[in-house]
């Protein structure tokens, strides 16, 4: 809120409407009165399915996952909502779920296998620094169906365009919401509380004992750390070197999963727990 303020009042200031600096600027004022907020502020992960649990919840969860009335739109061939496919291109990639909800199809080249997230999409909203990202083998699949399944042509048609169950909105995306929606559906599936953006961290914990982590941070398109920068250049996002290494994760998610004893020693049962105690309350 207060740099929301700070802009506010800057732009007054600019504008003619205001005379003297920003009562809510940090440096050289707030400084000296508040707590540095890295004092009072605690981080919070996202909540992460295990890599342990990952092929499990892709194969036996998330393409199995359709929605509860049957719908003559929207769905693929399997009857999965297209929202299940954006959420299996959040693992597969460990992109944000942002450019997901706005990838278009001239992001896509199917020729060489190359996704192209233009800067207005990222986060970072950067010029000159796109995110790019391979085509493995399951994100093919997904792409193809998308386009079976297109009603736009144009080259800024979204690839998931929002649906009704009557019709389809071609023009629109996807709500985040919606998205978060699914989400919370298939956690008493699983067993375990997690978020669309955690598939990120699932996907790190799977890398750092395998590949450099240089590489994990240009994958999900993380500012470029000194170390990364001495590794491989502003410029170079090493692209091919990321391929086989997400070909290998793209492998490992659609291997056969964990039996279930084994996989039931590392479910959080922090969900169903609450669930028990929520009920007891009920009965009381």
């Amino acid at each position: 809120m207060r740099a929301k303020l700070d802009a506010i009042y800057c732009y007054a200031r600019e504008s003619g409407y205001y005379i003297g600096n920003s009562p809510m600027a940090w440096r050289g004022g707030l400084e000296h009165v508040l707590p540095a907020p890295k004092d009072i502020h605690t981080v919070k992960h996202h909540r992460a399915i295990t890599q342990k649990n990952a092929p499990a919840f892709l194969q036996q969860h998330l393409r199995k996952h359709q929605y509860r009335r049957v719908w003559r739109i929207g769905t693929g061939p399997d009857g999965r909502p297209i929202n299940a496919y954006m959420i299996e291109l959040a693992l597969m990639t460990g992109t944000r779920v942002g450019e997901i909800i706005a990838a278009e199809w001239q992001e896509i080249d199917l020729t060489t296998r190359t996704w192209t997230v233009p800067p207005p999409h990222t986060k970072r909203n950067e010029p000159d620094c796109p995110h790019r990202m391979p085509i493995t083998p399951s994100m093919l699949v997904i792409f193809k169906l998308m386009e079976k399944m297109r009603t736009d042509p144009s080259p800024q048609a979204p690839i998931f365009p929002s649906h009704h169950k009557r019709w389809k909105q071609s023009h629109r995306r996807v709500g985040s919401q919606t998205l978060m929606r699914v989400a919370r559906q298939l956690q008493p599936e699983l067993g375990q509380e997690f978020t669309n953006h955690g598939f990120r961290s699932t996907l790190k914990n799977w890398w750092k004992s395998r590949y450099p982590m240089a590489l994990y941070e240009l994958q999900v398109h993380h500012k470029e750390p000194g170390k990364t920068k001495q590794a491989y250049g502003s410029d170079d996002d090493a692209l091919e070197e990321r391929r086989p290494i997400m070909e290998e994760w793209d492998r490992y998610l659609n291997s056969a999963p964990r039996p279930a004893k084994e996989a039931e020693t590392n479910v959080d049962f922090t969900l169903s727990k609450r669930r028990g105690v929520n009920a007891r309350h009920r009965k009381n």
